[in-house]
């Protein structure tokens, strides 16, 4: 994703219910665009794999493959790719198993109207800052060794605004 173009979301979530919430948050973020919503860890992992995301939203609870397991196995495949759990479970355990593996987040679905579009606006900015920070330095005649290039802050209403930084 950069600056100029839409962040792709990959839903894996086994209720429809829920999966609706979320497009309906997703919705107001013309700058986010989700193109794939998958009903189990299994299909999501290959959905995954195939479709690259930036960013994943991902129950704990699935059949077939856990959350958890999926989330493992999709770090793997695609380490640049952000993570954010968006679950009902509240165990401290499974939260912290969650949030063990890089890239990613925890949001509980019951605080998912005030959290959820934060998450994301922070996983993007980590997974622009990951894909893109080589590509800018390289590119940047104002580069100076150890200063962004790039700064941004959360606009929860506008989503994400990129700002140089000559």
């Amino acid at each position: 994703m950069t600056h100029e173009s839409v962040a792709t979301v990959l839903l894996i979530e086994d209720f429809e219910e829920w999966r609706y919430q979320q497009r309906k948050l997703l919705f107001a973020h013309p700058e986010w665009k989700i193109i794939y919503e998958a009903c189990d860890g299994a299909e999501g992992v290959r959905k995954a794999a195939e479709l690259q995301p930036d960013i994943i939203l991902l129950d704990v609870g699935l059949p077939k493959l856990n959350g958890i397991e999926a989330a493992r196995r999709i770090g793997q495949a695609s380490p640049q790719v952000q993570i954010v759990f968006v679950t009902q479970d509240r165990d401290k355990d499974v939260k912290d198993a969650a949030l063990s593996i890089k890239g990613t987040r925890y949001v509980l679905k019951a605080n998912a109207a005030s959290e959820l579009v934060p998450a994301i606006a922070s996983a993007l900015a980590e997974h622009y800052t990951a894909i893109h920070a080589d590509e800018d330095l390289r590119k940047d005649p104002y580069c100076r060794l150890g200063q962004a290039v790039h700064s941004w802050k959360v606009d929860v209403d506008f989503g994400w605004i990129f700002t140089p930084i000559r």
